[in-house]
């Protein structure tokens, strides 16, 4: 900036050299006039170069000392992890070096905003408890009025546990205003205090995942039940929540080691994403209200027993969901026990991902009969992913109501997993029809020739018509982890089938080649995993020069022999 305005200075004396000189021809004084104008905007010009110059040396000034170590010791804390209390690493090694920077560092209130205290193996003793409950005084001291990041984690089921961790996290209650993120794991009579304040006394919180672990205190548990996965587990007492005061709420989620009910009065409208694991959900005290709806919520995760009913109320609650998981969706649901209300169309406009899981408990044929009038009502007009993962699927018609749902679906449907749901050859295939739009496909189905055969592309050739009468002919990722007792010759004839073309493009059949190429780079295979049983067959297909080509192109191919 210096260097212009000399330069400038330079020729402004140029341009006042020349206009002092005496005026000979009339011409010349359209030039002058025109230089004195030249040389009133270079005298702006000059003018707002030196303001600029002042800016630049009043940004300028020299920081501290104090003030550059404070910066400093700021990027030395990690970006992923939140720091800890060993004196090995920031921030508590920086007030171990020296006087000045102890005092900075102390003086630094954005290096104790974030903490992670863990007590591991086993659980707090009362040294370590009073211990850890100086720490956390100190660090919130510290730490000023910043927003906190804490991650709290104890375990422990004894009286004097919890005694103990109730003792270390009443240290961080009074300071409740400042959670930002907040993860949390003790016993639940530890986590009452706490679960109480959420909503009213947590104006700032973001984040909030708490696992609550079961005690052997008897007031904490109702009795012995059989959990979601068949174990022996405690029932603990449900949890009233109330977060409408939380208008910063993104992410929350609750997880318990013992079934527990947990009741929903408000949520705030800015959540986006809720899980709950092993919690029976309840939408306020006798369902949602008209003010319950949390249209930003976008990923729902239950892992719970998801009855019809509330399936109803969550469409209606969370119309903008998008993501979700339903695990044991069939627990306790019977259709002769379901009300004919809950028999109509269950609509989620935007869903795009759904997760549903089965559990059996007992034959398993009442359980797969519930789930199938679970698919059946549900309306998801937009839906790409479908996972399904049950434990007992073997028998005659049951997929019915499955393929009716990918009819309603199929033109955006690109994405099929299922586990543990055996298919026959004919449903398979059945079940293939009703997605042609289908891109990855995981499926417990034991391939013989004649469906190899059936997912064979017609001649192998990328034209529209032969693509049209192919099953999913844009498949790209293809998962079957069932022994398939097939020959080498129809898997290698499926793959090259669905494979790109290696020929180069003729210059003059341009026009066609290109759009061939196009229609068939969007069926293009990319990855295959089969487990084959017929012995030999992994070695043969491996060793195809056509497969080998493939494979050169870029094709991810997985073959196990069983």
């Amino acid at each position: 900036m210096h260097k212009l305005v000399d330069l400038l200075e330079r020729y402004m004396a140029s341009l006042l050299e020349q206009s002092s000189r005496p005026k000979i021809h009339r011409c010349n004084g359209k030039r002058d006039e025109h230089q004195h104008c030249k040389l009133g905007a270079l005298g702006m010009q000059r003018q707002c170069s030196f303001c600029e110059v002042d800016q630049i040396d009043a940004r300028s000034k020299f920081f501290s000392i104090s003030e550059l170590l404070s910066m400093v010791f700021e990027y030395c804390l990690p970006e992923d992890d939140l720091p800890t209390d060993n004196l090995s690493v920031p921030p508590r090694l920086l007030t171990h070096v020296c006087r000045l920077w102890r005092e900075v560092a102390f003086a630094t209130p954005h290096l104790w905003a974030r903490l992670d205290l863990v007590c591991f193996p086993g659980a707090p003793c009362r040294m370590v408890a009073d211990r850890h409950s100086s720490i956390l005084s100190d660090w919130f001291m510290r730490s000023g009025n910043c927003p906190t990041s804490l991650v709290l984690r104890y375990f422990g089921s004894s009286a004097s546990d919890v005694r103990n961790i109730s003792r270390i996290l009443a240290a961080h209650i009074p300071h409740s205003h400042r959670w930002r993120d907040l993860i949390l794991t003790a016993p639940m009579p530890c986590l009452r205090p706490i679960l109480q304040l959420l909503g009213h006394a947590t104006p700032a919180l973001e984040t909030c995942r708490i696992t609550i672990t079961s005690a052997s205190a008897s007031s904490e548990r109702d009795d012995l039940v059989v959990d979601l996965d068949n174990e022996i587990a405690f029932r603990l007492n449900p949890i009233t929540l109330d977060l409408r005061d939380c208008q910063k709420l993104k992410h929350a989620s609750l997880v318990t080691d013992a079934l527990t009910d947990i009741i929903c009065v408000d949520l705030p409208s800015s959540l986006q994403t809720l899980s709950l694991n092993k919690f029976d959900l309840l939408l306020g005290p006798t369902g949602p209200g008209p003010n319950f709806c949390c249209t930003n919520l976008r990923k729902l995760t239950l892992r719970s027993r998801t009855q019809i009913s509330l399936l109803c109320q969550l469409a209606q609650a969370f119309p903008c969901l998008e993501e979700a998981f339903f695990f044991n969706v069939n627990r306790g649901m019977d259709s002769e026990t379901v009300p004919e209300d809950y028999c109509a169309s269950i609509k989620f406009p935007k869903l795009r991902s759904l997760s549903l899981r089965s559990v059996s408990v007992g034959g398993g044929g009442s359980d797969l009969h519930a789930l199938g009038l679970c698919i059946r009502v549900l309306d998801v007009p937009v839906l790409e992913h479908l996972s399904l993962t049950v434990s007992y699927a073997i028998l005659q018609n049951t997929w019915i109501p499955l393929s009716e749902l990918l009819g309603r679906v199929s033109s955006t449907l690109s994405k099929l997993t299922f586990i543990g749901a055996y298919f026959m050859e004919i449903e398979f295939l059945d079940l293939l029809r009703k997605v042609p739009e289908l891109e990855s496909l995981k499926m417990c189905v034991r391939l013989n020739d004649d469906v190899l055969a059936a997912l064979k592309l017609p001649n192998g050739q990328p034209d529209e018509e032969n693509m049209e009468q192919a099953l999913c002919p844009r498949l790209k990722h293809l998962d079957i982890p069932l022994p398939s007792p097939c020959l080498a010759d129809s898997v290698i004839a499926m793959i090259l089938s669905r494979c790109p073309p290696s020929s180069p493009i003729n210059t003059a059949q341009e026009s066609s080649s290109i759009a061939k190429k196009a229609i068939y780079s969007q069926s293009s295979l990319q990855e295959c995993r089969l487990v084959l049983s017929e012995p030999g067959t992994v070695e043969v297909i491996g060793h195809h020069p056509g497969i080998v080509k493939c494979i050169e192109r870029g094709l991810r191919l997985d073959l196990r022999a069983f």
